[in-house]
């Protein structure tokens, strides 16, 4: 007997979910049972669908499905391939670019001085398709990022130890059957430590006698630079 497929195919994959696929044998009513189909089982009413030029782990359900994580970086070219019970056929293909992951290169930590421009920091990163994005988060007030060329650059207007947070963002290109791919991200954190400038403490004024010890030392406070101080 001869399967027979109803309606006939269309050409995309979402076709089949949306209009269904019934299965029928040559002389015989419609039936509900599970038909075995060249190795591959697949419920009654479905036509047969394979897929083929796919990255590792990328693989195709019965009802038309592409999910999986690929695991290889490249731009493959996928074909997705439907066969009716009648041995109609048709096929459709697509590309599917995979980015490697993004890889932010460490950033050492800097020492600056507070109101003074600090030497530029430049973010470096690998992967993705090159089209990044940069932003931070945690910086003291008055230092930024280029946010198309990764530079840290700026004048800290503020004292304190400051964890700073670098993202970056890279979006891969969009289409085909599957939509669109979500941005990959990457992210690196160092610490700016900011010295507040040197400053002493005001004293008060003292009399003292010719000859004699001065009652009560003076201590000299002062704060900010660089510790320890000369």
């Amino acid at each position: 007997m001869t399967p027979q497929i109803y309606p006939p195919i269309s050409k995309a994959p979402s076709d089949f979910v949306r209009r269904g696929f019934c299965v029928k044998e040559r002389n015989n009513d419609f039936n509900n049972e599970d038909v075995e189909i060249r190795n591959k089982r697949i419920r009654a009413g479905q036509p047969v669908i394979s897929l083929s030029g796919a990255p590792q782990s990328i693989t195709i359900s019965d009802r038309g499905l592409i999910t999986g994580t690929p695991l290889l970086s490249g731009t493959f070219t996928l074909k997705v391939k439907v066969e009716s019970h009648d041995s109609q056929r048709d096929s459709i293909s697509f590309q599917m670019s995979v980015s490697q992951g993004l890889n932010v290169e460490p950033i050492s930590d800097v020492t600056v001085k507070q109101d003074q421009a600090i030497l530029p920091i430049q973010v470096s990163v690998s992967g993705g398709t090159g089209t990044y994005r940069y932003s931070i988060s945690g910086a003291p007030s008055g230092i930024r990022i280029n946010s198309s060329f990764g530079r840290i650059t700026g004048t800290p207007a503020e004292s304190g130890e400051f964890t700073i947070r670098v993202q970056v963002q890279d979006r891969p290109p969009s289409g085909g059957i599957i939509g669109s791919v979500p941005p990959i991200t990457g992210s690196r954190s160092f610490n700016m430590y900011v010295q507040a400038p040197l400053s002493i403490r005001p004293l008060s004024n003292v009399r003292a006698t010719k000859n004699e010890v001065i009652d009560d030392a003076i201590q000299v406070n002062a704060s900010g630079g660089q510790t320890p101080y000369t």
